[in-house]
């Protein structure tokens, strides 16, 4: 595999806030959105030596005015380059790796995603090694859970507002707030709100996500939810009248329909009638 030498300059990013980080682990990629019209500054944890030609986008180090030659003066000798300017030439999904200064890898998958934060900031995680890698049944599907129940950057995530109807249950507000895309997968983070007066008992186990049905894992906060004129509460492990549905689906593009299982012998809300 061909590769560039990326010299390497003294560098200080200063920004009043960061747009987004990431989490670099040992031998497995980490995902940074890139809007096709803005493109995004990426910073690493390290110096760059050495990374993988990119063929879909245009990766640049960013030098610091600081270190550019005074007129009349040879440039300053390169040191320490750990961010660049990234923008795509094509709207295509794209793996580069950066070897740092001290023989680490990190493993960037650029995802394009209109709209994405323009600044990343890719720290790394010393404690995380090989045998602790999640593996085994359902790892990828698991991942992606663990990325909507931290509402992780990354993995295509967007942050959206879309009101989504289940005929058959008028009593429900259901909106999808978050998506996210990645290997085949798509992940899906819904607020469930009970309009009605009467408290409410879930059972996300028999939600389905088109026909048949391709969500292969759910969850759900809590499942009870009393009115909101009783109980407001945040609280995700309470009883308020607001819950999180967040569902990891095989598949990728647009929402298809959010239904109840056709097959599930239960339903999928009904009403608790509490004693006086």
């Amino acid at each position: 595999m061909k590769r560039f030498i990326i010299a390497a300059v003294s560098f200080v990013l200063a920004k009043s806030a960061l747009a987004g980080t990431v989490v670099a682990y040992e031998g497995q990629d980490v995902v940074v959105p890139v809007d096709p019209a803005a493109g995004v500054t990426l910073m690493l944890p390290g110096a760059v030596k050495i990374a993988t030609p990119p063929r879909f986008h245009s990766i640049q180090p960013i030098v610091p005015p600081a270190s550019q030659a005074e007129p009349g003066q040879a440039a300053p000798a390169p040191m320490d380059i750990r961010a660049f300017s990234v923008r795509a030439t094509r709207a295509t999904a794209e793996r580069v790796t950066f070897v740092l200064a001290d023989d680490r890898n990190v493993t960037v998958r650029f995802i394009p995603t209109p709209g994405a934060d323009n600044f990343y900031e890719v720290r790394w995680q010393k404690n995380q090694s090989a045998k602790n890698k999640d593996s085994g049944y359902l790892a990828n599907e698991r991942a992606l859970m663990l990325a909507l129940l931290r509402d992780d950057l990354g993995m295509g995530r967007q942050i959206v507002k879309t009101e989504i109807k289940i005929d058959r249950y008028p009593q429900l507000e259901i909106f999808l707030v978050r998506t996210f895309q990645t290997d085949g997968l798509s992940g899906y983070v819904f607020t469930v709100t009970n309009t009605s007066k009467a408290k409410l008992q879930l059972n996300p186990t028999v939600i389905a996500i088109s026909s048949p049905n391709r969500a292969i894992l759910t969850q759900m906060d809590h499942e009870t939810l009393r009115p909101c004129s009783e109980d407001n509460s945040p609280n995700p492990r309470g009883t308020g009248c607001m819950t999180a549905l967040r569902m990891v689906v095989k598949g990728t593009g647009a929402l298809p329909a959010l239904s109840q299982d056709a097959r599930a012998a239960l339903p999928f809300m009904v009403s608790i009638k509490e004693k006086e």
